[in-house]
């Protein structure tokens, strides 16, 4: 997954979250709120009165009538719509919203750092597995090779190059390698091996001395490093390259 994608994607993220959050973080008007105290009040001195009352006959009317003025006030209170949620509520629901949002951004980027470059290979065989990795990797390698030149970061490059068949660009990465150190097997016999096939990639003829140069990196890359299997075999397809089967 590009850098591009990833960056989309958490855009998204963010902005999906933030539509949830923000509404939690600003405070709540009751525009009923001054109705709905006085009734309140209103509410509690009927029962407060109701209370106080004397339980003899002679109070019954007075009774019925604060009964009845109780029972309208509470009718008039449920017919309010809902209060908002008081402050501490709101609180509480706004750290449970940044909770949530602060998890839902960590679980994001964890699973575009490790689910999504997993699914990306299911079903892949381990070349192809190789291939989408270096995919992966090779923007951010070649501008660090561009940004702090080393033999290392050349080499990262190339390498991710090369396994991505990014011929011309692996043959920059490990022309600008030896630049700074010649002795090096893997990108001679690397180098080689692209310059030797420079034509059936697409590029230029091959004269005879650019043949015999390119055989040469890929043999002096075999004397460097005789223990590698990839020098032996590169070797080995340069000879028959030259018509020397048996050598090879």
């Amino acid at each position: 997954m590009s850098l591009a994608l990833l960056l989309l994607l958490l855009i998204m993220v963010l902005a999906a979250l933030a539509v949830v959050i923000l509404p939690l973080l600003q405070p709540l008007r009751d525009p009923l709120a001054q109705q709905r105290s006085d009734l309140l009040a209103e509410r509690d001195q009927l029962y407060a009165e109701l209370l106080g009352l004397p339980d003899t006959p002679e109070q019954d009317h007075t009774r019925t009538a604060l009964e009845v003025k109780a029972a309208r006030v509470l009718r008039r209170l449920d017919e309010l719509p809902a209060a908002p949620p008081t402050e501490e509520r709101l609180g509480r629901s706004a750290q449970a919203a940044r909770i949530g949002w602060l998890a839902a951004v960590l679980l994001t980027a964890s699973a575009t750092l490790t689910f999504v470059p997993q699914w990306q290979k299911l079903g892949l065989d381990a070349a192809e597995a190789a291939q989408v990795t270096a995919a992966q990797r090779l923007p951010g390698l070649r501008a660090a090779a561009q940004a702090q030149p080393s033999v290392v970061t050349y080499n990262a490059w190339g390498d991710a190059a090369f396994e991505q068949a990014a011929y011309s660009e692996a043959m920059r990465a490990y022309t600008e390698s030896l630049k700074l150190e010649t002795q090096q097997a893997g990108p001679l016999r690397r180098l080689g091996t692209l310059l030797l096939n420079r034509e059936d990639m697409g590029g230029p003829t091959l004269s005879d001395q650019e043949a015999g140069q390119a055989f040469a990196l890929i043999r002096t890359a075999a004397q460097l490093a005789p223990d590698e299997a990839e020098s032996h075999l590169l070797l080995g397809y340069a000879l028959v390259k030259f018509g020397q089967e048996e050598q090879a």
